[in-house]
């Protein structure tokens, strides 16, 4: 009888424990392909990644805003329904969620040094000088 116990005392324990382990870990996220808005150009001719002309890069944008589907369903459509969003935090901060027509295209080169360069994709969002001193964000 005491080996019976002791047996099941152990197997409790090592399904209180297996349990507890798997309780601990997070569900593995939910991803949908609209959720990534990262695009790679592909030349047709040989099926390489590379950087697209101006041309290309128009007509790339132009089908772009062109999407029937928001990208992002749960954004306001419009800057009056984004206002009606914003909320005032305990700490002093404020939020607000942000509609599709103010985000910006930003595209990543890596230099010769391997130096990684960010910038606007659409020219028309490029307002500001590139050799203009930078400054720095406050820290809390």
């Amino acid at each position: 009888m005491n080996l019976f116990r002791s047996t099941a005392g152990a197997c409790a324990l090592v399904l209180l424990a297996c349990s507890v382990a798997s309780a601990g870990e997070p569900p593995p996220p939910t991803q949908t392909p609209s959720d990534s808005a990262m695009r790679v150009f592909i030349d047709p001719l040989t099926g390489q990644p590379r950087q697209p002309t101006a041309a290309e890069q128009q007509v790339l944008n132009a089908q772009w805003r062109a999407r029937p589907q928001r990208m992002f369903p749960t954004q306001p459509a419009t800057e009056a329904e984004a206002a009606a969003t914003l909320r005032h935090h305990p700490s002093g901060m404020r939020s607000m969620a942000v509609p599709e027509s103010l985000f910006s295209t930003l595209q990543a080169e890596a230099d010769a040094g391997g130096q990684l360069r960010i910038h606007h994709a659409d020219p028309a969002h490029a307002t500001h000088d590139e050799d203009a001193p930078t400054q720095e964000l406050p820290h809390e």
